[in-house]
């Protein structure tokens, strides 16, 4: 049996303590950036520690949002208390998914909107003529790629290639982004489940999904990686508690796969699955090797179907990295966006995550918690992550806030996922991001 933590293990003052600690870091954060701002330093974002810039906004469509944040509030808690199990993990994709793309049309505009600037992966996607030879001349065609493509391998471009293929439009590959980045919700919980029991899982149904940072899960792609990411993990917590050998290898294979699929698509898959990677470390500490091997198999299959197509992916990485390097990265400080990036994190993950991890006593989701703050320092410490974290460490955020099973007690549990929706709301009226 997991741990289950009594309502003592969760004091008031040490909850406070964090919080307050918590906010305290953000806000001297962003005292510090603007002092470097005004010192004449190249932070490159105008609203530190958040790329964007402070600009109040509220339009029309955030009455919308807060009457959906209001019914959200009075209503979840309820159906996560009385829902069957299935009925929860829909209802967890159905809530996350109003509430993200709510936040994202607040403005007026399509949810398509974001995926079609000059920046991003699609556009680009309908201009490549053969795959083969995009994939043959990846690292030749970089210099010229718009930003976002530069800096992955081509995974996502061929998503969206072959979406365009299929004749899906604008607003049907916004709804498959939207709904990718929601399915981040049951995927978790799914996980959860499995490792630490359904009940544990239910404690934390009432936040997974709703955390700050939907805010960029609904403008940008890093929003479907984490969908994927999400389901890779849930996939492997399954294979590692599986009784039966077929499970067990059929669930590892999909995880691997999954995981492949995560590192065609972003450089930085090894810190963003540590939270899968974990649960293999503790299948081989209880000595189940196989769904190790399974796992393992599955992630070659991706990468090795790009490099037979001529893609070669540490060349490609190596590339993004010297481009990274010789960019806006070189003069950003490091030392500022070390910290930045931490509070950032706090700031998409919600003032209910920190306080749940304070009472956190369950070892086994404490394996996806730790996991994501490993994640979070691996790449913090890489130094190839100088900014942009909020959107950039998605695929971490829902293994935080799984952490919310340590909070106890319904009023104040309702009162957290009211701050958690506030902080949200807050950021999409007073944040102008550039996703």
């Amino acid at each position: 049996m997991p741990d289950v933590p009594s309502p003592s293990t969760n004091p008031v003052g040490a909850v406070a303590a964090a919080v307050l600690a918590a906010t305290a870091g953000v806000v001297a954060t962003a005292v510090w950036g603007r002092a470097l701002l005004r010192d004449g330093a190249e932070l490159f974002v105008s609203a530190p520690p958040f790329a964007g810039s402070w600009e109040w906004r509220w339009p029309l469509g955030m009455w919308a949002v807060v009457v959906l944040a209001v019914s959200i509030v009075v209503l979840w808690p309820e159906v996560v208390r009385a829902a069957r199990w299935g009925a929860l993990l829909v209802g967890s994709l159905a809530v996350s998914l109003a509430w993200t793309a709510a936040l994202a049309s607040s403005a007026g505009g399509g949810v398509a909107d974001p995926l079609l600037t000059r920046f991003e992966y699609l556009p680009y996607a309908r201009r490549v003529g053969s795959p083969s030879q995009l994939l043959s001349h990846w690292v030749e065609r970089l210099p010229d790629a718009p930003t976002h493509v530069q800096g992955h391998p081509p995974g996502t471009v061929l998503a969206f290639l072959g979406l365009d293929r299929l004749g899906v439009g604008d607003t049907a590959a916004g709804w498959i982004v939207l709904v990718l980045g929601a399915s981040a919700a049951p995927a978790a919980l799914i996980a959860m489940g499995h490792l630490a029991g359904r009940d544990t899982a239910r404690r934390a149904a009432v936040f997974v999904g709703l955390a700050p940072a939907v805010v960029w899960a609904g403008t940008s792609v890093d929003g479907a990686v984490m969908g994927v990411v999400a389901w890779a993990t849930a996939a492997v917590a399954i294979a590692v508690t599986a009784e039966e050998r077929a499970v067990a290898v059929g669930s590892g294979l999909a995880s691997g796969l999954l995981v492949g699929s995560v590192a065609t698509a972003t450089y930085g898959a090894p810190a963003l699955v540590v939270p899968w990677a974990v649960l293999l470390v503790w299948a081989l500490w209880r000595r189940r090797p196989v769904p190790v091997v399974a796992a393992a198999a599955g992630v070659l299959v991706p990468l090795l179907l790009l490099a037979a197509a001529g893609f070669d992916w540490v060349g490609g990485f190596e590339a993004t990295r010297a481009a990274y390097r010789a960019g806006v990265a070189s003069v950003r400080p490091s030392g500022y966006f070390a910290v930045a990036n931490l509070a950032v994190l706090a700031v998409a993950a919600g003032p209910a995550t920190v306080a749940g991890i304070v009472g956190l006593r369950d070892r086994r989701v404490w394996m996806l918690v730790g996991g994501a703050v490993i994640g979070a320092l691996l790449a913090d410490l890489s130094g190839l992550s100088k900014g942009e974290v909020e959107r950039i460490w998605l695929p971490l955020v829902p293994f935080l806030v799984v952490g919310t099973a340590g909070l106890r007690g319904d009023v104040p549990r309702r009162a957290w996922l009211g701050a958690q929706l506030a902080v949200a709301v807050v950021l999409q009226a007073w944040l102008r991001s550039p996703w």
